[in-house]
């Protein structure tokens, strides 16, 4: 049936797009008004291809009428009659050809559509389970109902391992997995209803004890902004947590102060700040850990061993949301000595801005006013 009314239309849009032309219109400004290409136009009137039934609707109405009459029309041309002979000579059988048309065409739309869900379904399924990176989603109940292929690479659990499994019981399940740093992140993701981006987690796995991963955890929200689940990526960055631990560790001794600000942005307030020993000492937070000092709490601790704090403090943040290159500030510490700290930013091979770099070198000794 699909086959016999996509051949009546074909018939009749030949017909009627004949006489269209005559009169001056052409297939492009049909296309313009209906708002597709004239190559895919083209196809849906000669009967290479199917369109939805609203299409239809609007190439018979634009060119003749209804479209049960437009089918009509190429049903006659189909069985050798004058094509309008409808219009002059009502048959009975006009009803049933406006009941078969509707009818088709809703069942072909239907099936148009449930092909496209099905094709955009395989579609992203295919790059999902084709990336680089773990993919994790979660239902409201936290239970795990769906996990992609590099699970296995990044992990050694395959899929089907882990799904059905609770998030906060994984632990228990699936043997020598240490899963302690992702939950808490996890959880605090599923309590504020926002994303979270986590780097540098570690986690232990049963093919690996070494394993620095970062990702996101995106909640999923209902129409009533509840928490519905939960998609979660991972990205193995043990090699660049390694390298990361290799430089910290070769510059952790310098007798030049180094602070490095990890920023996803030029300009962004940083989260976090590496800081070796030397700029811990001068900063009073020599026994904090050099990995993950957190920035406010370095500039709370700067307060009181920092003379000039207020005008270093709006030197820092410029020095931030500039991004400026070779900045300069000599800092006065309680101890009458004088820092001179040097701004600059950090790109990766790409070019790409990763962060900020801070220099502090000891430039002299400050006298008091009595000597």
């Amino acid at each position: 049936m699909e086959n016999e009314i996509s051949e009546l239309f074909r018939l009749a849009s030949k017909y009627f797009f004949k006489k269209f032309k005559e009169s001056g219109g052409s297939q492009g400004q049909l296309a313009i008004e209906f708002g597709v290409t004239q190559a895919y136009l083209s196809s849906v009137m000669n009967g290479s291809r199917s369109a939805s039934f609203e299409l239809y609707n609007r190439i018979a109405n634009r060119l003749y009428g209804p479209l049960d009459k437009y089918l009509a029309v190429g049903r006659n041309i189909k069985e050798g009659r004058e094509p309008l002979a409808n219009d002059k000579e009502k048959s009975e059988a006009d009803g049933v050809e406006s009941l078969i048309a509707r009818l088709t065409y809703y069942v072909m739309d239907h099936r148009r559509i449930e092909k496209e869900i099905h094709d955009l379904k395989i579609f992203y399924e295919s790059i999902v389970e084709n990336l680089q990176s773990a993919v994790l989603v979660m239902d409201k109940e936290h239970k795990i109902i769906y996990a992609n292929k590099y699970l296995t690479k990044l992990a050694g659990i395959r899929p089907e391992q882990a799904i059905d499994l609770n998030t906060f019981d994984i632990e228990e399940t699936i043997p020598k997995l240490k899963f302690g740093e992702f939950i808490a992140k996890y959880k605090e993701a599923a309590e504020s209803l926002a994303p979270l981006f986590f780097e540098n987690l570690h986690l232990e796995t049963p093919i690996s004890s070494f394993n620095y991963n970062s990702g996101w955890l995106i909640p999923l929200l209902s129409e009533d902004k509840s928490f519905k689940g939960m998609i979660c990526t991972f990205r193995d960055t043990s090699n660049a947590h390694a390298l990361f631990s290799i430089l910290a560790q070769s510059i952790e001794y310098l007798p030049d102060g180094v602070a490095i600000f990890k920023q996803k942005s030029a300009g962004e307030f940083p989260v976090t700040t590496f800081a070796n020993k030397k700029i811990r000492k001068i900063l009073g937070v020599e026994d904090r850990d050099s990995f993950t000092l957190p920035f406010l709490d370095l500039f709370k601790e700067a307060k009181k061993t920092v003379v000039n704090f207020k005008e270093w403090e709006k030197f820092i943040k410029n020095d931030i949301k500039t991004n400026a290159v070779n900045t300069n500030f000599l800092i006065d510490l309680s101890n009458e000595k004088s820092f001179e700290v040097t701004g600059n930013p950090l790109a990766d091979q790409y070019g790409l801005h990763i962060g900020r770099i801070i220099i502090t070198r000891e430039k002299r000794q400050r006298r008091t006013e009595n000597k």
